[in-house]
């Protein structure tokens, strides 16, 4: 699954904070990867994904915390079965 952690955004979808004066777009990964929604959205996945034996693989690109990549391939959790992320 392409970019998994961009399906849950911050409420309100706000602008990003501005931290690059020279630049006209700002870097915004902190308002929508790994956004509030995203584990119950990625358990539900799985749920789907259980029941026909399948198996899930998803990249979650700008995450920047480790644990949130084993928050969502923790066997016991039940979302993801594996993650690549090219940044770590």
């Amino acid at each position: 699954m392409d970019v998994i952690n961009f399906i849950s955004k911050v409420p309100g979808l706000p602008d990003a904070p501005i931290t690059r004066t020279d630049q006209e777009y700002q870097p915004g990964h902190k308002l929508y990867a790994c956004g509030p929604r995203l584990h119950e959205y990625l358990l539900a996945i799985g749920k789907i994904l259980k029941k026909y034996n399948a198996i899930s693989v998803g990249e979650m690109p700008c995450v920047e915390d480790p644990k949130e990549i084993l928050n969502a391939v923790g066997f016991d959790r039940g979302e993801l079965n594996m993650i690549f992320h090219f940044e770590m």
